[in-house]
């Protein structure tokens, strides 16, 4: 499709006037659609373009016609050229399936998310039986945060069509941005079963080399998130492929994922970057670089924190105070700056350390955190500073202007590393804390606090969890009073219930103020990654954190080294899923921890 051809459509469009020859009717407009789909459907866009020049010129204001015209320039690549012209169709016919179809498509494509959903959500009605229509939808709706919204609209693309590739690349999305395992979001057994089989047919043709791009990255992605051996699997392929000649920035990303997860920092690293070059300006892309540089050290600190804090402010609707402007550090005069958590728990307790700075400087400050967390925010950052509501407010009930995000805050302040990097940023934070349900003090000492399973829903739990055998070498450490700290009910609970004889206080925890509470009163933690974990090295505690072998920007820069808690003690799992070293480092190092303790009467 000629440039100078899609100048003279837009020009028409914009003013069509009188048609220049006589207009046909309808039965002979639907004659030529019939034929211009079938050329569109062939691939062959030149032929389509063609027959549609006539029928512009003769009824320009068909809304078959123009139709047709905008998905025949949105095929082209013409994304943002395509728009007015589906626009146009839509307002002629507000019940045309087809321009429903790829206006929202063509909306999506251009980022412009509100417009584009409101007409996903009609042309899902407009085509019921459209695969392609609900697989548009899932992922603006993915974008917006609205992840159940977004399974609903997979499930049914899949039942419409059972062995359509992209929902499951989709699902394989959900999955990663919740954190969700994907069969949580699978309405049918049958959904599982496609997998397998679009899995089975990828690798038949990886085996003969008969992948390209697309396909390879869509077989990366649906092993990957599997367990163990399907990830293993994953990783042979992604090595094998790593410089794959007809590399994209999708392909490149996928790479990047699996290396991730095996903590090969180098090639991760690498593969990020080229998939940004790959696609210039795409911010979820930009978002994966930064991350990928602050798991590596300090050299991008200032524009890897800004970064994030734009992509995901500007992304993700759900992340953030409706109706609030981005606060960059200007000057706020008397008015307030809502400050809110808009990550997992861990992260805001991260962040905590960050409010002081604020009060420093003399900024007035409200922050909103989730329910789970008020108690111990008001503890520590004081009472009056937090705003006790179940839901992120608008910028309207508030009373601002201005928000940020608590690691906005960086950027923000132009904060350093060493401004955050305070050796105990919770100490004296304990003696504020109220004692909780279940009193330890009857405990003989040393008491050490056990968190060796999180939520087992958790896509990412094979990873972050060790197993009940590899755990079994923890019997091996005598004169503890051991303590659990887990609340998912998982065999790992009880197990270490009956054979370490640990002490379970939890089934009276109500929130985290009652879990530091607990850690207060303890002589050490062993923790997965988890907000356990931070919370425990917030409070100053000997902490042992096993960390799985992904790299991981809150607990390591470079190799070892925490920029957060250097206090910590960190042991990775020697490979996705394999704690037998860590395991045996860890008994090691509190056998010797326990020589130090003097034990307390009870």
């Amino acid at each position: 499709m000629t440039s100078s051809w899609l100048k003279k459509t837009l020009t028409r469009l914009a003013a069509p006037g009188k048609p220049p020859v006589p207009a046909l009717s309808d039965g002979e407009v639907a004659s030529q659609i019939r034929i211009i789909r079938a050329h569109m459907m062939a691939a062959d866009l030149e032929a389509a373009r063609s027959l549609l020049d006539g029928l512009w010129q003769s009824n320009p204001d068909n809304a078959d016609v123009v139709a047709h015209l905008g998905a025949c320039v949105y095929l082209a690549g013409e994304r943002e050229a395509a728009t007015p012209i589906l626009a146009k169709a839509f307002a002629v016919d507000p019940d045309h399936a087809f321009a429903a179809k790829f206006l929202a498509a063509a909306l999506s494509a251009t980022r412009e998310d509100d417009a584009a959903l409101a007409v996903a959500r009609r042309a899902m009605e407009l085509n019921p039986n459209d695969s392609q229509v609900f697989s548009v939808a899932a992922s603006m709706l993915l974008r917006r945060g609205q992840f159940e919204e977004t399974a609903r609209a997979l499930n049914r693309a899949l039942e419409v069509e059972p062995e359509a590739l992209k929902p499951l690349e989709q699902l394989e999305a959900l999955s990663v941005i919740s954190t969700v395992k994907r069969s949580i979001y699978e309405g049918s057994p049958k959904i599982a079963e496609a997998r397998r089989r679009n899995i089975n047919r990828l690798l038949a043709l990886e085996r003969k080399k008969k992948l390209d791009a697309e396909s390879l990255s869509a077989l990366l992605a649906l092993l990957e998130g599997g367990e163990a051996d399907s990830f293993r699997m994953a990783a042979k392929i992604a090595h094998a492929n790593t410089d794959f000649a007809d590399m994209t920035a999708t392909l490149a990303t996928q790479l990047a994922s699996i290396f991730w997860i095996e903590g090969k920092s180098r090639e991760m690293l690498a593969k990020r970057e080229l998939a940004l070059k790959l696609d210039a300006g795409n911010r979820t892309l930009a978002l994966g670089l930064a991350h990928a540089q602050l798991m590596l050290g300090d050299d991008h600190w200032k524009g890897a924190w800004q970064t994030m804090t734009d992509v995901l402010f500007h992304s993700r609707a759900d992340m953030q105070p409706q109706g609030a402007r981005l606060w960059r550090g200007e000057r706020l005069g008397r008015e307030t700056l809502l400050v809110y958590q808009d990550q997992g728990i861990g992260d805001a307790i991260i962040a905590l350390r960050l409010l002081g700075h604020l009060s420093a400087r003399k900024i007035a400050w409200k922050l909103w955190v989730l329910p789970a967390l008020s108690d111990l925010a008001a503890q520590c950052v004081g009472e009056e500073h937090v705003l006790r509501l179940p839901t992120l407010p608008s910028a309207k009930d508030a009373g601002v202007t201005f928000a940020c995000p608590l690691f906005g805050l960086i950027a923000a302040l132009g904060l350093a590393p060493r401004d955050v990097r305070a050796p105990h940023p919770g100490s004296g934070a304990a003696s504020r804390l109220a004692l909780a349900p279940g009193d330890l003090g009857a405990l003989r000492s040393p008491r050490i606090g056990l968190l060796l399973g999180g939520n087992p829903m958790r896509r990412d739990d094979w990873l972050r969890s060790p197993s009940i055998a590899a755990t079994q070498a923890l019997t091996a450490i005598g004169g503890v009073s051991w303590v659990n700290l887990m609340i998912d009910e998982r065999p790992l609970r009880e197990h270490i219930g009956k054979t370490l004889a640990a002490h379970d206080p939890m089934p009276g925890v109500k929130n985290f103020a009652d879990t530091a509470a607990l850690i207060s009163q303890l002589d050490a933690v062993i923790a997965i990654d988890s907000s356990t974990a931070h919370l425990a090295a917030f409070l100053g505690k000997r902490l042992w954190v096993l960390a799985p072998s992904m790299l991981d920007w809150r607990w390591q820069a470079g190799e070892l080294q925490s920029p957060w808690w250097p206090g910590a003690r960190l042991l990775r799992a020697e490979a996705p899923g394999e704690w037998k070293q860590a395991m045996a480092t860890l008994v090691t190092e509190v056998r010797e921890f326990v020589k130090t303790q003097a034990p307390a009467s009870p």
